[in-house]
């Protein structure tokens, strides 16, 4: 047993695998937790005796099995020599941010493209190919001083939280728009291309954790927003087109885990950790039913 006393966000995953090692087959049972952590276990073979015996005494105390290793994410990057770079390692850094750090980030493929969101609330385009590499591969790319070219979007007060690309989800958004959230309330509309601001939408009394594309069946004036989740539980759609607000749903005591759509019905149905869930007339911004 692994002693680890850090609180899991979700339940460790368990495999039990068979895998042939000096000539035999060894059966192993490998866990993974959500902290990054990897510990495999060999699994002795057990006798019928042993077997009638736990039978027998099945609240007896079992002894304790130490893995056969252990190893987090984090200690392999503490172990790796040369130490890998990070993303943010090649590009100069703010004096004035010695300590910044990604806090999201989003990978747009049609553009070849990684954007990265920063506790300080700026964000940072570079190549994905580029990263890659300095990632990956060894050579003499990694010697290069300010390299891959990047480029920084500035304008949030706070880390941010979440980004997206709608057109990666669907080819009837504009494909220079940029959406960001973050942890000052805001969402942010920027043009890919040049870096700059277009919108700055401020209608919701919380740290925004989820940026969603609406699927493509709803209405008309639908497919132009995305969906905006705050801290505070309430639910916006952002129109990118009309740059406002057309609907804010903000009467749920509970924080929202998963939005759902019921686009025939014009419906938006949004449920909480109590386990409620309101339905929204997503045209009129009435609550129809919790």
């Amino acid at each position: 047993m692994v002693k680890n006393d850090t609180a899991h966000y979700c339940p460790p995953r368990f495999v039990f695998a068979v895998m042939p090692e000096r000539g035999q087959l060894q059966r192993y049972l490998i866990r993974a937790d959500c902290a990054g952590r990897l510990a495999v276990w060999n699994v002795p073979e057990v006798s019928a005796k042993e077997i009638s015996q736990m039978k027998q005494e099945p609240f007896a105390s079992l002894p304790n099995v130490e893995p056969k290793s252990s190893l987090s994410l984090q200690e392999a990057f503490d172990r790796a020599f040369p130490s890998p770079p990070g993303i943010l390692d090649q590009i100069e850094r703010d004096p004035q941010h010695p300590n910044q750090r990604i806090t999201c980030s989003l990978f747009i493929p049609s553009q070849g493209r990684l954007v990265c969101g920063t506790n300080d609330g700026q964000i940072v385009m570079v190549s994905a190919t580029h990263t890659i590499m300095l990632h990956l591969l060894s050579g003499k790319h990694q010697g290069i001083d300010g390299w891959p070219v990047h480029q920084v979007f500035l304008g949030h007060a706070a880390k941010v939280t979440t980004l997206v690309y709608p057109h990666n989800q669907h080819s009837r958004y504009d494909p220079s728009h940029l959406v960001s959230g973050s942890a000052d309330f805001c969402v942010y509309l920027w043009d890919l291309g040049t870096g700059a601001l277009l919108y700055k939408f401020c209608v919701q009394g919380g740290e925004i954790t989820q940026l969603i594309v609406p699927p493509p069946d709803c209405g008309t004036r639908i497919l132009n927003c995305v969906c905006s989740v705050s801290s505070d539980h309430s639910v916006a759609l952002l129109s990118l087109k009309e740059r406002k607000c057309i609907m804010l749903a903000s009467r749920h005591i509970f924080p929202v885990v998963t939005i759902k759509w019921r686009p025939a019905a014009d419906y938006m149905v949004v449920a909480c950790t109590d386990g409620s869930v309101s339905v929204w007339e997503m045209e009129t911004s009435e609550c129809d039913t919790i």
